[in-house]
Parts: structure tokens; C-alpha cells; sequence
């Protein structure tokens, strides 16, 4: 389980990337042989890829926060579970010494 958030969290860095890297594909020239006049529905279709990569981008975040966060739960968890247990270990401890008849 561990590995497949690590892998999930690799993907999500990586499209994090991708907005930037579309908007420099775009400003560069095309080579001569390969020039035309884009047409107004090419241009928004890349300005909405943008929009849904950025919108992805920001969920991406979302998760890697998210996950985060339960990281920080989860140590929080596991301190409060070890207090307990050394506090029982304790009543325990007190319990047998008031059993004890005294001599």
C-alpha cells in the first residue's frame, strides 16, 4: 500500500509539470514546412487541455497534502497508543504493589 501512494504521489508531482511544459510547446515556432494558420478551435482546445491539467494539478496537490496530513495523524496515533500503554503498565505495576501483604 505504501508503494502505491508513493507511486500515485510520483504521477502527481509529474502532472504538476505538464501546464508549463504545454504553454512552451506553444510559444515555440513551428518549423516552416509545418506552418498554417491555427484555427481559433485549436487554440481552445489547448487552453482547455491547460484548464483540465492545471484542474488536475490542483487535486494533485489536494492529495499530496491529504496524505501528508494523515502521515501526521498517524505518528500522533501511534505516540498517544504508546503513552496509554506505558500509563496501564504503570496501574498495573501500582496494582501488584497494594496486593502485596505487608511484612
Amino acid at each position: 500500500m505504501v508503494m502505491q501512494v508513493k507511486g500515485l504521489l510520483w504521477w502527481l508531482l509529474k502532472l504538476r509539470t505538464w501546464p508549463g511544459k504545454l504553454q512552451k510547446q506553444r510559444k515555440k515556432p513551428a518549423p516552416k514546412s509545418l506552418k498554417f494558420n491555427p484555427k481559433n478551435e485549436s487554440v481552445d482546445a489547448i487552453d482547455g487541455i491547460i484548464g483540465t491539467i492545471r484542474k488536475i494539478n490542483n487535486v494533485a496537490t489536494s492529495i499530496i497534502l491529504a496524505v501528508e496530513e494523515q502521515g501526521v495523524a498517524t505518528q500522533e496515533i501511534t505516540y498517544n497508543v504508546e503513552q496509554a500503554a506505558m500509563g496501564t503498565n504503570d496501574v498495573t505495576i501500582n496494582i501488584t504493589v497494594v496486593n502485596q501483604p505487608t511484612q
